[in-house]
């Protein structure tokens, strides 16, 4: 976990044939997270949204920072009250038939024949991990946004003077793969981190 500026990092946006358009404003404030993982659900967002549009259109990312006084702030949207990044993808599709929408974030299920039921589900789980929530609108014909919010992290103020974390961190890390030359590969470049420290 490391404080980003979602501003300054969005990661690599994937290659669509759908326009890509960013709307971020200079005073998003910061938040604590896996960067990897954050970047996984954007391209999942991103991903669903352009195949919601097969032939073309606009796909729309935009933040904001929102506030809740309110614990929850209702049923639909189970957080605790706090500052907090709010992150939406929209896109131009014909929307989701609403008898789809409270099981949009089943595991498995899917709108598409060619969709595993996976990349929402998948988003779905790593935001409620990073303790904020994600959730959907859509008005058939006119689109759908999938949002998500983050809860804005206590470095902020000090992300901004300083404009970095620094942090530092020790443990232990278990690599496990199928492949044998993944282990060794990694053991190889750590003894050789080892002695060049040295």
């Amino acid at each position: 976990m490391k404080t980003i500026d979602l501003n300054a990092d969005v990661g690599e946006l994937p290659e669509l044939a759908a326009t890509i358009r960013l709307e971020l404003p200079d005073d998003l404030h910061a938040v604590e997270i896996d960067k990897g993982q954050i970047d996984q659900v954007l391209n999942n967002l991103i991903i669903n949204a352009a195949q919601a549009m097969p032939e073309g259109g606009t796909v729309t990312i935009s933040a904001e920072n929102v506030e809740f006084a309110d614990a929850p702030v209702s049923k639909a949207l189970p957080l605790l009250p706090g500052k907090y990044v709010k992150v939406s993808v929209r896109d131009e599709g014909s929307g989701i038939p609403h008898e789809h929408l409270e099981r949009i974030f089943d595991p498995y299920f899917s709108t598409r024949d060619e969709g595993s039921g996976l990349g929402l589900s998948t988003s779905y789980s790593i935001i409620k991990r990073h303790g904020g929530h994600v959730f959907v609108e859509s008005t058939g014909g006119k689109g759908s946004i999938f949002s998500f919010v983050l809860p804005v992290s206590t470095d902020d103020e000090s992300q901004k003077k300083t404009g970095a974390f620094m942090g530092k961190a020790s443990g232990k890390v278990l690599i496990m793969d199928d492949d044998v030359i993944v282990p060794e590969v990694e053991m190889n470049h750590r003894r050789d981190q080892g002695e060049q420290d040295n």
